[in-house]
C-alpha cells in the first residue's frame, strides 16, 4: 500500500538535488497522464447515468475523458482504462522511488537537505 500523503510530503523535503529532478519529472508525467492534452469534457451525474452506454463508447473507442458533476461539484473522472492503468505504473514507480530516496537519505541530517533543496531553487529562478 502506497505511503499516505503526509509521509510523502515529509519524503519529498528530504530529497537530495540529483533525484528532486526525477521526483518533479514523474509529477509531471503524472499530471500529463492524468489531465492530457485534451481538455475533460464535463457532464452533469444525471446525464451521465441516463447516457451511461454512450458515454462508455466515448471514452473506450474515443479516448473521450469526462468530469461528471452532481451540481457544479466534481465527483468522479470516466477515463479509458488504459489511461488508468498507465497512471497506476507511474504512480507505483514514484512511490518507489520516494522508498529508495528515504533509504538513501536516512543518515543525511534534514537540515542540509533542506538547504540544498532551498538553493538549488534559489538557482534555478
Amino acid at each position: 500500500m502506497p505511503p499516505n500523503f503526509a509521509s510523502v510530503i515529509s519524503s519529498m523535503a528530504l530529497l537530495t538535488i540529483s533525484t528532486s529532478m526525477v521526483i518533479i519529472t514523474s509529477l509531471a508525467m503524472l499530471a500529463v497522464m492524468v489531465i492530457g492534452g485534451d481538455m475533460l469534457k464535463k457532464i452533469s451525474a444525471q446525464k451521465a447515468r441516463q447516457n451511461f452506454g454512450e458515454l462508455m463508447d466515448e471514452v473506450r473507442l474515443r479516448g473521450d475523458r469526462y468530469i461528471v458533476n452532481r451540481g457544479s461539484k466534481p465527483l468522479v473522472a470516466v477515463i479509458p482504462v488504459e489511461e488508468y492503468i498507465a497512471w497506476e505504473k507511474a504512480r507505483e514507480r514514484f512511490y518507489e522511488k520516494i522508498v529508495q530516496i528515504r533509504k538513501r537519505n536516512q543518515g543525511i541530517e534534514s537540515e542540509k537537505l533542506q538547504r540544498e533543496i532551498r538553493e538549488a531553487v534559489e538557482a534555478t529562478r
